[in-house]
């Protein structure tokens, strides 16, 4: 059997259960040879053991939820800013527990982002993204001002429980104080020598 699935056992008690501890983060498959054995003895060619039985244990594999970290979760932006791609989460792994994130290295990260509804957005979402490492782009919409929010979890694809739990990130846009403006039907202004 494989040792290195569990910290206690495998055993079978007299009525048949059962009972060990698997490692953690350990996965595979452990095959057993079950006898049985009773108390009268072997004299006169008796026997006491049962003929062998072989048996597997499989511990499946658990997918833990991948884990990122927010070091700030509110975004200031400008009125009209540009799109700029700026360093937003951090920590961006597989799994939390530094054991796991080597037995799930292979797996691919994506950011998922979902708006939270209201009555004055200011995020064009169609420009919003998040890079596996962490790199935010932000869109706005044209001319808005206010906040907005949006919930932001990690899904890797091992399947299962693979969604880590969402954070509220908070997008607060500025007004910026634009310039009057002005025009002139001419430059030149043409009086008469003796007006007043």
């Amino acid at each position: 059997q494989d040792q290195t699935l569990f910290t206690s056992g495998p055993n079978i008690s007299a009525n048949g259960t059962l009972t060990f501890r698997t490692a953690p983060f350990q996965s595979g498959n452990a095959r057993i040879t079950i006898t049985l054995r009773d108390d009268g003895g072997t004299l006169y060619t008796g026997a006491d053991t049962s003929l062998p039985l072989e048996a597997t244990i499989v511990v499946g594999a658990v997918n833990f939820p991948p884990f990122f970290v927010l070091p700030s979760a509110t975004v200031y932006r400008l009125q009209d800013a540009p799109a700029t791609p700026v360093a937003f989460a951090s920590s961006v792994f597989p799994a939390e527990d530094v054991t796991q994130q080597a037995l799930e290295a292979s797996q691919s990260l994506t950011f998922r982002i979902v708006p939270v509804p209201t009555s004055d957005p200011v995020i064009d979402f169609s420009g919003v993204s998040v890079t596996p490492s962490g790199v935010l782009t932000l869109s706005l919409l044209p001319h808005a001002y206010g906040n907005e929010s949006f919930l932001l979890s990690l899904v890797d694809d091992g399947g299962g429980n693979n969604e880590s739990a969402p954070q509220l990130v908070t997008v607060l846009v500025n007004r910026t104080n634009w310039p009057p403006s002005f025009s002139l039907p001419s430059r030149v202004v043409d009086v008469d020598e003796r007006a007043p």
